[in-house]
């Protein structure tokens, strides 16, 4: 690719089927060939089943290179150029594996035409031998890489239209050879024109689809081609998935309901298939999002590159002046001053090509990634789509992590001449300053535009897995528990504000009672209701009796308390900068403190646009990953978003039952990644909603155990859920 060029999304998703069988996308791009059981690589490159094989295997050059150290590869930084690998036989390429049946066939029933339909083999690389991919350079660790069903299928189609036409299957069973002019769809079998006419008579075979060779070859029975190809199942290969196990999140067979699979939920595959592409489709597009992001960054990057040596050319503008006025004298100095300009000025350039290479490289990368995505959303079978979402997801969650090699200095260069005079030629020729200097705030791009994180979510589970449950109940309680609070320690501990009981309670990480606390005197606790861990590991706590938030130690000594602002607090959060946010359900706004000493920062009146209230019943406080306070509030709309300067943003959800709405929300959290979760009390469930507050999908429903949850809280992948009467629950939900 030419520099300068913007990689992305090639387009093949938007082209017809028989204008994508046309193009390089069936080529190996290995080995530049068409792609023979093609396989499916982590960075989501496919190769073929030779060329990964020739990868993971140590070259005669590389093994000689371990004892002789002065022979080196050319390819000095260890990529395998595109185009260099070949197969090992290329001759071979379509190979018929024998029948040992009786049947009177040379070959598999799966296998014609030099297709292999459904063997779902796939490459085992030696554990633990590192190769790189040859498209991207990302460093792949040997494995069972799973087949790229959807390029294989493709394959298969594009053999059955240019392909040389086989022999009548039916024919060659009866020792005769004649050239085949049909396929059947159903059971794949070459037949000629009079073995066609039994074919459709047979009563088994009479309503099978038959395609005439000819027909299929002008392209006329693409889309009914693919209509019938199916991968078979990895455990089975003699039975097609038809089935999802919504708990394995995995297409499956019958017959491993009744093995690997007993006793788990399941649906269609056409039942399941809505929710995870629509899922593929939202990480597309956060990825597409990104690209333009690199290819910024890269301009910026040849931006100062073409500085450096624009200031190298004024600077030896500057010395030739200089030193025509000195002559002779100074031009020993002069050349030695430009050799050491020109090397310093060499180093940074080749230091910011190397940079530009390597991002041009992860923006080919995720130019290819989305393409691929783009090309089987638009059209691979459902099928495809499941049997491979999990390498997909588990790539594009690793984006979400992807940390870019950027600067963080330039090469400034400077020149100052002095006044000529005869002594001292270094004095008299004057002072270079070379030296990186930190980027300025005219520096219109930074690495932190380039960040993966707000874009490409990693997925959540289907069914998110329960690790601990506890009861907060403890001896010194005199009532029942009624948990409204609940925060995470340092520690991974649990603290929990114990409402009806007016106390505060500490759990070990394993959920044994480690303190039990109330306050004395001017501490005493008079009706908890949420509270916080600061940045300092003391714990905040809202008091509707009282009227403050007092903060006490972990131990459960009380250090400070926050009057004078509150009629009624309820929820209470911290944001980034460790302030303290309280939310007020008696005068409709919310207050942020100093953590230090609970002083007033500011005040959100909580108001719409219009000035009226945009608070009508609020409960629960929390701060989402780019610092936007999001309040659940009773009346629907249900949840009130403000900026983290205090400005009202927007409001979503309804009051109901159905899967997108609330009957009482109340505890709310968002993780690291923008998950936003809501606790839907009256209705038994946590909902989980998208960054942009828009709902997603019910995430633990009275099917997982759920009753009535309260406060919740989120750190590590890990959901945190307090329910009425003291049961508390975790749940691994990526």
């Amino acid at each position: 690719m030419e520099r300068g060029a913007t990689p992305g999304v090639s387009g093949e998703g938007k082209q017809t089927l028989a204008e994508l069988l046309e193009t390089d996308f069936l080529k190996c791009p290995g080995c530049s060939e068409q792609f023979t059981t093609p396989l499916l690589l982590p960075c989501l490159h496919s190769l073929c089943v030779d060329c990964v094989q020739n990868l993971s295997q140590p070259t005669k050059q590389e093994s000689t290179s371990k004892d002789s150290p002065q022979t080196k590869d050319s390819n000095s930084n260890g990529k395998i150029p595109n185009g260099i690998l070949k197969k090992s036989n290329p001759a071979t390429k379509l190979t018929t594996p024998q029948n040992n049946s009786t049947d009177g066939k040379s070959c598999d029933s799966n296998v014609s035409n030099g297709v292999d339909h459904d063997t779902e083999s796939e490459d085992k690389t030696p554990a633990g031998q590192v190769f790189q991919c040859p498209i991207c350079g990302s460093s792949i660790r040997g494995q069972t890489f799973p087949v790229n069903n959807f390029l294989k299928h493709l394959v298969e189609l594009h053999t059955y239209k240019h392909g040389p036409t086989p022999k009548c299957d039916y024919c060659a069973f009866t020792g005769k050879s004649s050239t085949a002019t049909s396929l059947c769809l159903d059971c794949r079998d070459h037949i000629c024109d009079s073995c066609s006419d039994a074919h459709r008579r047979t009563k088994l075979t009479r309503g099978h689809q038959v395609a005439p060779y000819q027909q299929i070859k002008m392209g006329m029975y693409d889309h009914d081609i693919r209509g019938h190809q199916s991968p078979s199942c990895a455990h089975h290969p003699q039975e097609s998935v038809t089935l999802f196990c919504d708990k394995c999140e995995e297409v499956v067979c019958s017959q491993c309901m009744t093995s690997g699979h007993k006793g788990h939920s399941t649906c269609s595959v056409e039942a399941a298939v809505p929710r995870y592409k629509l899922s593929m489709q939202g990480l597309m597009r956060g990825l597409v999002r990104q690209i333009p992001s690199i290819s910024k960054y890269c301009a910026f990057l040849t931006n100062i590159s073409e500085n450096v040596e624009v200031a190298k050319l004024k600077l030896f503008s500057d010395l030739e002046n200089q030193a025509n006025t000195l002559h002779t004298m100074i031009d020993e100095h002069k050349n030695q001053t430009k050799q050491r300009v020109t090397e310093e000025c060499t180093k940074e350039k080749q230091m910011l090509e190397e940079k530009i290479s390597g991002l041009e490289r992860a923006q080919h990368s995720l130019g290819d990634n989305a393409n691929y995505l783009e090309c089987l959303l638009a059209h691979g079978q459902g099928e495809e789509l499941l049997s491979l979402h999990h390498l997909v997801t588990h790539r594009l969650t690793q984006l979400t992590h992807l940390e870019l090699d950027g600067i963080n200095t330039k090469l400034r260069v400077n020149f100052n001449p002095t006044c000529p005079t005869k002594a001292a030629v270094s004095a008299m020729f004057g002072n270079l300053s070379l030296g990186h200097v930190p980027l300025g705030n005219d520096d219109s791009v930074s690495m932190a535009t380039m960040s993966l994180s707000t874009t490409l979510l990693p997925p959540v589970r289907n069914t998110p897995q329960s690790t601990l449950t506890f009861s907060t109940k403890c001896g010194e309680d005199t009532k029942d528990v009624w948990p409204t609070g609940v925060a995470i320690t340092k520690d991974k501990g649990f603290v929990i504000a114990d409402r009806d009981n007016k106390n505060i309670k500490v759990f070990s990480s394993d959920g044994q009672k480690k303190l039990v606390f109330c306050g004395e005197g001017e501490g005493k606790i008079g009706t908890p209701f949420d509270l916080t861990v600061l940045p300092n590991s003391n714990i905040a706590v809202t008091d509707r009796e009282s009227e403050d938030v007092k903060v006490f130690t972990q131990s459960g000594n009380f250090v400070y308390s926050i009057k004078g602002h509150f009629r009624n607090p309820r929820g209470i959060t911290t944001n980034k900068q460790g302030q303290i946010i309280v939310v007020d359900c008696q005068k409709l706004q919310l207050t942020v403190h100093d953590p230090k000493d609970g002083s007033l920062v500011t005040t959100i009146a909580g108001r719409n646009k219009d000035g009226t209230n945009a608070l009508v019943d609020p409960f629960y406080v929390s701060v989402n990953s780019v610092g936007n306070i999001l309040v659940t509030d009773t009346a629907a709309p249900n949840i009130k978003v403000f900026s983290p300067k205090g400005s009202y943003l927007s409001r979503s959800g309804t009051y109901g039952t159905r899967d997108n709405q609330t009957l009482q929300p109340y505890g709310v959290c968002c993780d690291q990644y923008g998950h936003l979760f809501v606790a839907d009390n009256n209705n038994d469930r946590v909902l989980l909603l998208k960054p942009d507050g828009q709902f997603n999908r019910p995430l633990l429903t009275q099917a997982d155990g759920l009753w009535h949850p309260m406060a919740l809280t989120t750190t590590n992948d890990t959901l945190v859920v307090t329910e009425a009467l003291g049961e508390v629950k975790v749940f691994r939900y990526v």
